[in-house]
């Protein structure tokens, strides 16, 4: 272990030590703990000088202390970001989603409403995520690439997010299928086939289903599940 090197101030053993009167006020201290973040700390563009990006490691390490306090945030390309409040509409297909691949799928695959996926540089959230079962493997970590069979982010006002930053961070990692249920168009947009190019990371294959048809989910080992989308947004 490396010595821990201190530089203590210079002492004087014939300087009087100064007790403040005892009716004096001290000056309180502010600490500054997770709720008490400044809201006007949060920004929505990115400032033009250098900022430090931490690594996964690091924000798990600050969420497992409770540093965000209840802040509803998650990590995206080397930086904690905000997560967006879902609407009525959003928070009703995101438990429809739930309840119906729970009921249709075999122990073989987990079902994981807006739990972490852990990925390079990135620790999101996503709405739900399908990943290789049982539940118990991941007592002690997240979901890794390999172990994502679906994500799917039920877009209202993260629109833009999801299909945009998400959408490269998701594509980067190789997840293999993507949904994004998009409430403002009444559509699902599915995404497959991720490709690394030399621009920004993509998806090759992208699959729009109106308001009047079916999703359909095909996973190995699994019936077809088929998800009317009048169901989803009650049209």
């Amino acid at each position: 272990m490396s010595p821990v090197s201190t530089i203590d101030p210079p002492q004087s053993v014939n300087d009087p030590v100064v007790v403040p009167p005892a009716d004096e006020k001290t000056r309180p201290v502010r600490v500054l703990t997770p709720p008490d973040v400044d809201p006007e700390m949060v920004v929505d563009v990115m400032p033009q000088f250098p900022v430090r990006p931490i690594t996964v490691e690091q924000y798990e390490y600050l969420v497992e202390v409770g540093f965000f306090g209840d802040a509803r945030v998650e990590m995206l390309d080397g930086f904690v970001v905000n997560k967006m409040v879902h609407g009525t509409l959003s928070c009703k297909i995101i438990s429809i989603l739930s309840r119906l691949f729970s009921r249709a799928l075999t122990d073989a695959v987990a079902v994981r409403p807006q739990m972490p996926i852990k990925l390079q540089r990135s620790e999101p959230e996503p709405d739900l995520a399908l990943v290789v079962g049982p539940e118990e493997k991941y007592d002690h970590g997240p979901p890794v690439p390999q172990d994502v069979l679906l994500v799917v982010e039920v877009a209202d006002s993260s629109l833009s997010k999801d299909s945009g930053t998400k959408l490269r961070t998701y594509a980067r990692n190789a997840i293999r299928e993507y949904w994004i249920v998009n409430c403002v168009d009444r559509q699902v947009e599915i995404y497959t086939e991720p490709q690394a190019t030399d621009g920004p990371p993509q998806y090759a294959v992208k699959t729009v289903i109106r308001r009047d048809q079916i999703a359909t989910l095909r996973l190995e080992g699994q019936q077809p599940i088929e998800i009317p989308l009048s169901r989803l947004f009650g049209e």
